[in-house]
């Protein structure tokens, strides 16, 4: 049985590798069809009590991002990653906020462009996901 590394892909896709454009669109697929469009289905249906769940899974996108852009891949620094992952999705919240360096050199870091094409790419989908919390939880808070 082949195993999945994605809703689309699994292992026996890649028999001699994955090149790093082929990494990069299995992330996308894994964060939109096991994350995203995950808790997009939950909001969908109208499933009941999926508020905090729909939180948990699109709060979670941050960190997620903001590692797998910078190539992280230890245990720890959630908090440092989060924040990050938070100003790569809404960049406006603060480019002169960036601690370590400025956006304009984390934007030409060598490698890093393929990161940003899919962060990019993904930003949409969060984005419409995002709205829809926005909205069910002003909707929640309103009927209380």
């Amino acid at each position: 049985m082949p195993i999945a590394i994605s809703p689309h892909y699994n292992r026996e896709d890649f028999p001699n590798g994955i090149s790093p454009d082929q990494q990069i669109e299995v992330f996308v697929d894994q964060i939109t069809g096991w994350q995203l469009g995950i808790a997009r289905e939950m909001i969908r249906q109208n499933i009941l009590h999926r508020h905090f769940a729909v939180l948990q899974i699109v709060t979670s996108y941050f960190e997620t991002i903001a590692k797998y852009v910078e190539g992280y891949d230890q245990e720890g620094s959630s908090e440092e990653y989060f924040k990050k992952g938070i100003l790569m999705v809404f960049p406006r919240w603060g480019c002169f906020q960036m601690t370590s360096r400025s956006c304009s050199s984390r934007i030409s870091t060598p490698g890093s462009a393929a990161a940003y094409i899919m962060a990019a790419k993904l930003r949409e989908h969060f984005l419409l996901i995002f709205q829809a919390l926005l909205v069910i939880t002003l909707t929640v808070a309103w009927s209380l």
